[in-house]
């Protein structure tokens, strides 16, 4: 089980999220997750605090400007 922002980073799709979009996203995997009664690893549940993300259109200007130096 890994958090959501994993997957969305290898879609260029979803390059436009806000990590408040992410937290919500992750927010909702993990209900899911609880309701089948599955615990959750702790970095399940840190991913569903947008405090702990990064925004993915920030992450990927970021590593654009570090490609050209």
């Amino acid at each position: 089980m890994r958090p959501v922002s994993e997957y969305l980073k290898l879609q260029g799709r979803f390059g436009h999220l806000h990590a408040e979009h992410i937290a919500t996203l992750q927010k909702f995997a993990n209900q899911q997750w609880n309701m089948m009664g599955v615990e959750l690893p702790d970095a399940l549940v840190r991913a569903s605090d947008a405090r702990n993300l990064v925004a993915m259109a920030s992450a990927e200007a970021a590593a654009a400007v570090a490609q050209t130096v």
